[in-house]
């Protein structure tokens, strides 16, 4: 018996001295070198990697487990290490690299790495690239090309569309751009297999490379062309040029009964001196529309545009006589802030539009000028030759540089346009060394100049004007960062101290006003302001629509009478959720609200050319038959967008303190027939919801990338 217990305690001292080992062994460490180099081998110093464990998901794809440990690789010698320790049973390890480019969007490696105890592992990747350089047909280099990446999703019909966006970048003034994308074998959760690049040209249309695919550790080059049309029109009867003629341009979509009609209306082209005229536009399936002095209309169906090519037509017209106008009609305009504050006191020109021999827009013969009262209003009246485009240029006191410029104004006769422009603002507020504003305290704008060693200088040419801060501290000037050919234009902001000048550079913002906050001294010293911290999800996303950015850019709405989330899911989801939480609203209260116009679908029929869509004239009530619904003189699209009455006299009268009330939500039209307008938070305005796809359309346009981590913190709605 004694004999037993003695061997029962040495196998029970065994095994717990097994197990203490087994632990020991279970919980070892091993160190991980790791080397990142670009597509070039050379070394990536500073770059940041993990390792994670590697496990399966449900469907028995690899994927990351626990954190294990991260490190950076040495900013002199490229080289890193970290130390982790193994999670026993486990072989394979996950690596991934931190993108260089693209925050959030990082290089993913499966399978590729093996551990054992105590054994160190060495751990080298290339990263591959994308070098991008964008063309126009000629072959002229594109220099400060906006663009975005997008992971390649399909639609209901199997064709390329846009899914999660990747990250957007710029080609810069050297035309090109190199940046890292991770093969598709490379990422985790994407769940695609190709990219698209969204490239905007300097007009703003935006065109599409699809099928785009990195190939591991390599430099692809995508050298983009944009697509463009050439129309050259004669007579039919001479063969002669027909110039300085206006044909108008719709999306073509089937028709009704066979044959083809005009969907949504894209703008005009005007043929030049030599009866020819020239497009830059996306690919797609197009329609040309002549109408004659007697009103009958002329089209010209299957204008082809294809991908990154350039097409060619060559059109006749029959008894073909340009239209001549007997009477002068009024161009109206009226100007705002991004404040929605009334701008008064500015000066404007307007000129006959005319394309320069590489088709850019310039401004040719003067057809009048005038100023924009202290109240914000200013008329014209002027004679328009209805084959000919205008453009508008608006100034702010007598500056000769910064000015705004309105191209592709069209103008038939008997035809009264009003303009209404929000112009991009900058205040400037000056202080002392202790802080203290200083009115009265004069100051200069520059158009910014550099010499041939790149450095920024004062050039007195470039002289855009001389303020004085008011009263209070501050100045407003209106300022546009574009030039009429498109090119970006940037600032000096100069204050004089004794005999010198000093200067500091700027940029105006495209969406926002632009603050230059300084202390006077030499240098000038920007005030720095503490940001304010950020609100809580649920109450800062009120009435929001949030897009998962970790995801595959998942919908959420957050509903404002609850602040929880509700899942938008397909266009009929998102549609059906619209209507169950929206609130009943009468047509008095409803247009309280300024409504949005903005966003419309290609395949939306606009009948009557105005620029409005038949749905959306439905939500509206105005008519989609009639271009001007109350027969002012003034097209339906310019009364809504200018804030007048489409459907009657004077301007629609909007409620602040109702507007802000309803932020977030969405209003039932109950004595209509239930149409449905969400109230966007950001922009005050409202957007109709006709059909579930305008529902998602609009889902799409204005929802906001949230992480996960943010989103969790967001209760989810029944």
């Amino acid at each position: 018996m004694f004999k037993a217990k003695i061997s029962l305690l040495i196998l029970t001292a065994f095994i717990g001295l097994s197990a203490v080992a087994y632990q020991a062994q279970a919980a070892c460490q091993t160190d991980v070198n790791v080397t990142v180099t670009d597509y070039n081998h050379q070394s990536i110093k500073g770059a940041r990697f993990s390792v994670f464990e590697q496990l399966a998901d449900a469907s028995g794809q690899p994927a990351p487990g626990k954190l294990l440990g991260s490190a950076m690789t040495d900013k002199f010698t490229g080289l890193g290490k970290v130390t982790i320790t193994l999670t026993e049973g486990l072989a394979n390890y996950v690596v991934k690299v931190v993108n260089p480019t693209f925050d959030g969007f990082d290089f993913w490696y499966f399978n590729q790495l093996t551990l054992a105890c105590d054994t160190p592992a060495n751990f080298t990747t290339d990263l591959e690239a994308i070098k991008l350089k964008v063309f126009d047909y000629q072959g002229t280099l594109q220099k400060n090309v906006k663009f975005s990446i997008y992971s390649q999703a399909t639609d209901a019909n199997g064709a390329p569309v846009n899914g999660k966006q990747v990250g957007s970048g710029d080609t810069g003034l050297t035309g090109e751009q190199i940046f890292y994308l991770p093969a598709l074998a490379r990422t985790y959760g994407l769940n695609s297999e190709y990219y698209v690049l969204e490239i905007k040209n300097t007009k703003g249309y935006l065109f599409y490379k699809y099928n785009v695919s990195p190939v591991g550790g390599q430099l692809t080059q995508i050298n983009y062309r944009f697509a463009d049309m050439v129309v050259n029109l004669k007579d039919a009867a001479t063969g002669a040029p027909l110039p300085n003629v206006k044909l108008n341009m719709f999306i073509q979509l089937p028709g009704d009964t066979g044959g083809y009609k005009p969907g949504r209306a894209i703008g005009s082209l005007q043929t030049d001196d030599n009866g020819s005229a020239y497009l830059q536009y996306p690919d797609g399936q197009y329609m040309l529309q002549f109408t004659k002095a007697s009103g009958e209309k002329v089209s010209f169906y299957n204008t082809l545009i294809k991908p990154e090519d350039r097409t060619t037509y060559n059109l006749t017209l029959e008894n073909y006589s340009p239209a001549r106008c007997d009477i002068k009609s009024a161009l109206t305009l009226s100007f705002k802030d991004f404040d929605a504050k009334t701008i008064g006191n500015i000066n404007f020109n307007i000129y006959e539009q005319k394309l320069d021999n590489d088709g850019v827009v310039v401004a040719g013969t003067k057809m009048g000028s005038g100023h924009v009262d202290n109240v914000g209003l200013a008329k014209i009246d002027f004679l328009p030759q209805p084959a000919k485009q205008y453009v508008l240029e608006v100034c702010d006191k007598s500056s000769k540089f910064g000015c705004f410029w309105f191209k592709n104004i069209n103008l038939d006769c008997l035809d009264n346009l009003f303009i209404y422009q929000t112009l991009k603002s900058v205040d400037v507020i000056l202080r002392n060394n202790k802080g203290k504003l200083l009115p009265g305290q004069r100051f200069k704008i520059y158009v910014k100049q550099t010499d041939v060693d790149g450095k920024t200088v004062v050039d007195k040419n470039k002289f855009v004007g001389s303020f004085n801060l008011s009263p209070s501290g501050i100045y407003r000037l209106y300022l546009d960062n574009r030039q009429l050919n498109g090119d970006s234009v940037e600032y000096l902001l100069a204050v004089d101290i004794g005999p010198k000048e000093v200067f500091a550079e700027f940029k105006v913002a495209d969406d926002k006003k632009t603050v230059l906050e300084y202390i006077v001294g030499d240098p000038l010293r920007p005030v720095v302001k503490t940001s304010p911290a950020s609100p809580r999800p649920a109450t800062g996303l009120k009435g929001r629509i949030v897009l998962q950015v970790q995801a595959n850019g998942e919908a959420w709405y957050i509903y404002p009478a609850n602040n929880r989330r509700y899942y938008m899911g397909r266009p009929e989801d998102a549609f059906a959720l619209m209507k169950r939480l929206s609130v009943g609203a009468s047509d008095a209260n409803l247009a309280k609200i300024k409504p949005n116009v903005d966003i419309v679908s290609d395949t939306d029929v606009d009948t009557d050319g105005d620029g409005l869509a038949d749905v959306l004239e439905q939500g509206l009530g105005t008519d989609p038959l009639t271009a001007d619904s109350d027969g002012d003189g003034y097209n339906d699209l310019t009364e809504v967008k200018g804030g007048y009455n489409p459907l009657g006299a004077g301007r629609l009268s909007f409620d602040d303190k109702f507007t802000d009330q309803n932020l977030g939500k969405i209003l039932l039209q109950v004595q209509g027939r239930g149409e449905a307008w969400y109230i966007n938070p950001v922009n005050r305005q409202r957007y109709y919801l006709s059909r579930p796809k305008d529902a998602f359309a609009i889902m799409r346009a204005l929802g906001l990338g949230i992480t996960n981590a943010d989103l969790e913190k967001i209760a989810i709605g029944q």
